[in-house]
């Protein structure tokens, strides 16, 4: 059997054992919760299991099914959305996508609409596009990333600073590097009280 991809496992995961699908693992029989995620733990590498614990594949043989789900029309399955929702083909989704130009993230549209419908994905594409179940979420994301996360600040001959959380990039003309946490400013400040207080 050919070897495949960790993407690969997944995706026949999600098409071959929806919600409520029966198989029988180890001799007994288990309903399938429909979410699935890699096993994490070296006992059981490359196996793929669902949310309840439960192996459909253990790394070599697929379980056996018993019974597929009453009334469950079975639709490709795509991709995992950034919210944690499967997407199927045919299903809406929503585009957060990265600009270049302005260096920020834009709820993406077609048509003057922002819903899409889910045909295929390409992987060459998630560092661009990130990829929502519901028009909130892909908001919050946007709103969350354009936020600021540092602020530059210039100093003197040619110095500069980046102050981030949790700590301060210092860095100087010939573009050697310091870094400061926030504890070393408190130090540098207590310093300057005791010096002002010796000379006052």
């Amino acid at each position: 059997m050919k070897k495949m991809k960790k993407w690969e496992l997944l995706k026949k995961a999600y098409e071959t054992f929806p919600a409520g699908t029966k198989f029988t693992w180890g001799g007994s029989e288990i309903v399938s919760t429909g979410v699935f995620q890699f096993a994490s733990d070296d006992a059981r590498k490359g196996w793929i299991l669902d949310s309840n614990e439960m192996a459909v594949f253990d790394g070599e043989q697929w379980a056996e099914i018993i019974e597929e789900p009453k009334d469950h029309p079975k639709k490709q399955f795509i991709m995992m959305s950034k919210d944690g929702v499967r997407l199927n083909d045919g299903d809406k989704f929503y585009c957060a996508m990265f600009c270049n130009g302005p260096s920020q993230w834009i709820l993406d549209f077609i048509n003057d609409s922002n819903e899409f419908v889910m045909r295929s994905h390409t992987a060459a594409q998630d560092d661009f596009n990130k990829y929502f179940s519901t028009k909130e979420a892909a908001i919050k994301y946007i709103e969350e990333e354009n936020t600021p996360k540092y602020r530059e600040v210039h100093l003197f001959d040619g110095m500069w600073a980046k102050v981030l959380s949790g700590e301060i990039l210092i860095k100087d003309a010939d573009k050697n590097v310091t870094t400061l946490r926030p504890s070393d400013l408190e130090d540098m400040q207590q310093a300057l009280r005791v010096l002002d207080k010796l000379q006052s």
